[in-house]
């Protein structure tokens, strides 16, 4: 059993492609990076006390980008979670026997197919058919080709709880056709992004938890058992894990170019370009996060907090500026 008519696509990023690959099964072609922008994806996150190795760590992505992508395209969203994984693989099921494709998390150190030992249990995937031998078929961005899955894999997979993304088996069904986007839409995604990256709500995220984990750096060999590994996720989570590198602002400003040829508003493209800058800064601090995994030190990482401390300022302007231009 397949999906009729889903067509899978690598991509960048697991949650941007994902919902790419879901509304082109709509009707709704986008370019990922447009998607990603649409749905608020740039954030920061920090999580201070992990339970697992690395133990302290950052991300670069909102929690809810699928969610608020579909509601700017005006779909029907059905978002589920449980407690009980055979339940969820049930209505799973379900949903593929309507023949439509189910936007599921996993955590990669539990999917037979992905070499990992490190857990992340924010990965999104698509789930998409299953086979005759009790396996099921997972569309993930990082593959060319449709993955196979052990059931016992997925269930593992799907009920990871670790944080920041881990919530134990959510799942989001899309319905309906895509809306077409106003010039508004548009904007109103970036003036939306802002306001949550400057006032977050929380100490932990946006420009408050960049300003946290910039003061919490050099301390890190005391709040991880696995120092090296700490900053060797951090350089990788910036530049490899499927931002696009520097930490999803690649991404976010080919969105901004995007944004000026929707709107015909130059003034995205005046911040595509300082995004691109700032994205530069990302790369920098990678490079020395990736120093510091190979000789750890306070002193090294007293270097590494304070360039991250300098891109919260240089985030802050950029989207100061931008909701004085868009509000």
């Amino acid at each position: 059993m397949l999906v009729p008519g889903y067509v899978h696509r690598r991509g960048i990023h697991c949650g941007s492609t994902s919902m790419r690959n879901a509304l082109a099964f709509l009707g709704g072609e986008y370019r990922e990076e447009d998607l990603f922008g649409l749905g608020e994806g740039l954030s920061f996150i920090y999580v201070d006390a992990q339970p697992v190795p690395p133990g302290v760590a950052i991300h670069g992505r909102s929690l809810d980008l699928e969610v608020v992508l579909a509601r700017r395209f005006e779909l029907q969203v059905e978002v589920t979670k449980t407690s009980d994984p055979e339940e969820a693989l049930r209505d799973a099921e379900n949903i593929l026997q309507e023949g439509r494709p189910l936007i599921i998390t996993t955590d990669i150190a539990h999917l037979d197919y992905f070499d990992s030992s490190t857990h992340f249990a924010g990965h999104v995937v698509v789930l998409v058919g299953k086979n005759e031998d009790g396996t099921y078929l997972i569309s993930d961005s990082e593959f060319p080709d449709l993955q196979k899955v052990s059931r016992e894999s997925l269930l593992r997979a799907r009920n990871s709880d670790l944080p920041p993304y881990g919530i134990p088996n959510l799942a989001i069904a899309l319905s309906g056709k895509p809306k077409n986007l106003s010039p508004q839409d548009w904007i109103d995604a970036v003036v939306s992004c802002g306001e949550r990256h400057l006032f977050p709500g929380d100490p932990l995220k946006g420009i408050p938890g960049m300003l946290r984990a910039a003061a919490d750096m050099p301390r890190w060999g005391e709040m991880t058992e696995t120092p090296e590994f700490a900053a060797r996720f951090a350089y990788q989570v910036i530049e490899k894990r499927g931002t696009g590198g520097g930490f999803f602002r690649r991404m976010y400003a080919r969105f901004l170019a995007g944004c000026a040829r929707a709107t015909g508003r130059d003034a995205f493209s005046n911040l595509a370009k300082e995004m691109e800058k700032i994205a530069d800064l990302w790369s920098d601090l990678a490079g020395n996060l990736k120093e510091a995994s190979q000789d750890f030190s306070p002193e090294k990482m007293k270097i590494c907090g304070e360039k991250l401390g300098e891109i919260a300022v240089r985030e802050e302007r950029f989207f100061k500026e931008a909701l004085l231009l868009f509000t």
